[in-house]
């Protein structure tokens, strides 16, 4: 009698169905501790060797791929460009760490809306390191997190100056031309200090399409891109309304034999 006594006064105190909960909620603890012990060690064995990697790329190589050109330094590049570059590839730039996740999140979503894949989320850093290492991220291991580790590698060792100095030099602006001393000369006939604030559009705007946004093959379809730049530039406050309207009435016109006025 006892004890069916004190089995009852339990039964009162702790039911059969807090009991249940109290079984679940132990077992399902057990089971994220275990699913995330396993996710960390798998994370961390998957990272460790990429990681290891893009520690391995030599990063003198990003100086040495212009030490044969006549590279242009940073205070010899037109403000009108950096902004316009800034405009048209990495609106955060200063404010990013190599990986824009805020651009990253509004690309997906924009993509999921319109049901394609026209919204990128690259960075001038991310660029600037396909750009430097091209043949050596195809033939050891491509990996998006090799990417994003020596994207990290770069951001940690140059300064946002550094960094947009050795992009400029880099880009292909098509007709034979790479880096912003060749563009700006044969294009405009001018040094990259000269660009004004519509050919520095005109030129940023031709990164993603060097052919058919060449000022003197398609000046049309470069005169769209340039003004859509331009526009760019007037939202995020690096050129007043005025400008934008001064800026848009200038035709775009390349020079016929290439060359620049210092």
């Amino acid at each position: 009698m006892g004890t069916m006594a004190e089995h009852s006064r339990i039964s009162l105190v702790f039911p059969e169905w807090k009991r249940i909960a109290l079984f679940i909620s132990v077992v399902g603890t057990a089971v994220v501790t275990i699913l995330s012990i396993i996710i960390v060690t798998t994370t961390y064995l998957y990272w460790k060797p990429r990681n290891q990697l893009a520690q391995s790329f030599d990063l003198q190589k990003l100086e040495r791929a212009n030490a044969d050109q006549d590279r242009v330094r940073f205070e010899e590049i037109s403000s009108h460009f950096i902004n316009a570059l800034l405009s048209a590839e990495d609106p955060n730039f200063y404010t990013h760490n190599g990986i824009d996740y805020k651009r990253i999140r509004s690309a997906v979503w924009k993509n999921m809306r319109k049901n394609d894949i026209s919204e990128g989320a690259s960075t001038i850093t991310g660029n600037l390191v396909r750009l430097a290492f091209a043949e050596e991220l195809k033939q050891r291991l491509p990996s998006p997190l090799v990417n994003i580790c020596l994207i990290q590698r770069v951001e940690d060792k140059l300064d946002k100056e550094q960094i947009l100095e050795l992009y400029s030099n880099r880009i292909y602006f098509g007709s034979g031309y790479y880096g912003i001393r060749a563009a700006a000369g044969g294009y405009f006939g001018k040094s990259p200090k000269s660009l004004s604030v519509s050919e520095s559009a005109a030129l940023a705007g031709m990164i993603r399409n060097p052919l058919y946004r060449s000022p003197r093959l398609y000046p049309e379809s470069c005169r769209m891109t340039r003004d859509s730049i331009l526009t760019l530039m007037q939202t995020y406050g690096y050129i007043d309304l005025e400008t934008l309207k001064i800026a848009k009435r200038n035709p775009v016109v390349a020079v016929s034999e290439p060359g620049y006025r210092k």
